[in-house]
């Protein structure tokens, strides 16, 4: 299956190492994709084990819905992070031993125009993926200068100012519709100073933005709290430097005890540890898997315990 899938799963072997699955264990797999991940570790299952798959896109549902039609033990569902705790107790996997969050873009989204996602090809300007909502030319067609300039700052864009007012200033004449229309402006505005494009992070920002991806991992994180078992890991791979700090303090706050501000003399928030960090600092691909797919770079590995 794998050599036929459409997307290079990150840090594959690392994630089973973590994972520490083993015969008869119950895994979700929260963002599916296609299967590269849930490939590997359904090894680990033996014949009693069970794998929930849950997938926004429904082209990702519809693959391995197909991919894994004759493996029993594979349930695959479309749904949102915000979505995981209903759709797991309605397949029956509460107290389950892993969740997973993969939460990159597939290379089959980046690369299908129908999403929008690419900054090397013209393509309607959307980036939605399995939501309704607004996509990413209404958010560079009408948030004003400061709504702008508040989520490219957040998303550590580099001489927004300059590409705000080229927006601004562009969309005055005309609707922005198109990637290639946004590409060119941003090329302009900010000229090319890096091997990295000018373009990378505003259309990673806009994505995150037409997606509501930052509420959905809060939503889907605290999901994940409620159906692990006590022993049961939480594995988060993310690609962004804003999720990631999400991440890093979701575990941090609830790996402590009292979370009251310092001010305070007594503890009035009764707040309890519920799981234990497992890794200090974020595991990374190492330089083999970086030459060989080059989009791995920015991927970071963060684990949990429920205790």
């Amino acid at each position: 299956m794998e050599e036929r899938a459409p997307h290079i799963p990150v840090l594959l072997h690392t994630v089973s190492f973590w994972a520490k699955l083993h015969e008869g264990c119950k895994a979700i797999d929260a963002t599916i994709g296609f299967g590269g991940h849930a490939s590997e570790l359904l090894k680990s299952l033996g014949s009693d084990g069970r794998y929930l798959g849950i997938d926004k896109d429904v082209v990702a549902v519809k693959y391995c819905s197909q991919e894994f039609a004759n493996d029993q033990r594979v349930i695959v569902v479309s749904g949102q992070f915000s979505q995981i705790e209903t759709i797991a107790r309605e397949n029956d996997f509460a107290n389950v031993d892993m969740v997973l969050f993969d939460l990159g873009v597939s290379s089959f989204q980046l690369d299908n125009p129908k999403y929008g996602l690419s900054f090397t090809s013209d393509e309607p300007l959307d980036m939605r993926i399995g939501v309704n909502g607004p996509n990413a030319a209404a958010v560079i067609n009408t948030w004003d200068a400061g709504k702008l300039r508040e989520l490219f700052t957040e998303n550590g864009v580099e001489k927004a100012n300059r590409i705000i007012s080229s927006i601004i200033e562009t969309r005055s004449k005309h609707h922005i519709s198109t990637t290639k229309e946004l590409v060119d402006l941003i090329e302009n505005a900010a000229g090319r100073t890096s091997k990295i494009h000018p373009a990378t992070k505003i259309f990673q920002a806009l994505r995150i933005e037409a997606n509501d991806e930052i509420n959905e991992l809060k939503s889907g994180l605290e999901n994940a709290l409620q159906l692990l078992k006590v022993g049961g890991r939480l594995l988060v791979i993310s690609f962004h430097s804003g999720e990631d700090q999400m991440v890093k303090d979701f575990m941090k706050q609830e790996s402590s005890g009292c979370i009251c501000p310092p001010e305070y003399p007594v503890c009035k928030c009764d707040h309890k540890a519920s799981i234990k960090i497992l890794t200090a600092k974020p595991i990374v691909p190492d330089t083999d898997e970086v030459r060989s797919n080059p989009r791995s770079r920015s991927a970071k590995l963060r684990v949990a315990e429920k205790i």
